[in-house]
């Protein structure tokens, strides 16, 4: 082994080694350990493929054949899915039910919103993150958690797109505030825009929940639906 310094250097450039040090050294055997920036080795790939070559002299009797290596990943964690809803809507208008959910990673200022088809996808994920909770909000809908394990693995995808992670509609906001709850606070709601339409000042968007442009029986429906729940429901 004393030949393993001399000749696993040559083999990088010693500007992407951070750090050398023995780490044991037994009667004159010693052992090194090296740190290599991984973003230098592997500049302008996603993986590279670490490669330890080493050789020794014929008193040491030692080979290497670089069966051994080391995969240096530099793709970034990222947490994706798909956020849907429990009842029907027109075609016409799926851009606005699905769209504007905000995904948050709970604890932290790390967010996204989903797009036309509900889809959601967080990169910003800190590489010493192994579990998270995905907390996914909306006005006029009940707040879901989402625990995520495995998140330092790469793509994590919590749902797809034919098996959504779906919110109930019913939460309405009272003050600017919603309490987490679909119950009768909600319904009064409900029934104070009952019967208006998108022209009307007492219309409230967030509580037509299909957009239909009106208030009626079917927003009432799908409330009920969902009636007497909470976040913890789910």
């Amino acid at each position: 082994m004393r030949s393993f310094q001399r000749s696993i250097l040559p083999v990088f450039n010693r500007s992407y080694c951070s750090g050398i040090k023995v780490i044991n050294n037994v009667e004159g055997i010693i052992k090194y350990e090296y740190k290599f920036d991984k973003n230098e080795l592997c500049a302008g790939k996603d993986t590279g493929v670490l490669y330890f070559t080493v050789t020794a002299d014929e008193e040491e009797l030692y080979v290497s054949d670089n069966s051994k290596s080391i995969v240096i990943n530099n793709e970034k964690a990222k947490i994706s899915g798909y956020v849907g809803v429990n009842f029907n809507y027109s075609p016409d208008v799926e851009e606005q039910i699905l769209s504007g959910f905000t995904v948050k990673v709970e604890g932290t200022d790390i967010s996204t919103k989903t797009d036309a088809n509900g889809y959601f996808e967080i990169s910003d994920i800190p590489e010493d993150m192994k579990e998270c909770t995905l907390e996914i909000s909306k006005s006029g809908y009940l707040k879901r958690y989402v625990k995520v394990a495995g998140v330092g693995t790469g793509n994590t995808a919590v749902s797809s797109e034919d098996a959504p992670t779906v919110l109930w509609a019913g939460d309405a906001q009272i003050d600017g505030v919603q309490d987490g709850a679909i119950n009768l606070e909600d319904l009064v709601q409900l029934a104070k825009a009952f019967n208006t339409e998108s022209s009307d000042e007492q219309y409230v968007t967030d509580l037509d929940f299909n957009k239909d442009g009106v208030i009626n029986m079917i927003d009432i429906f799908i409330l009920i639906k969902n009636y007497n729940t909470a976040s913890s429901s789910y």
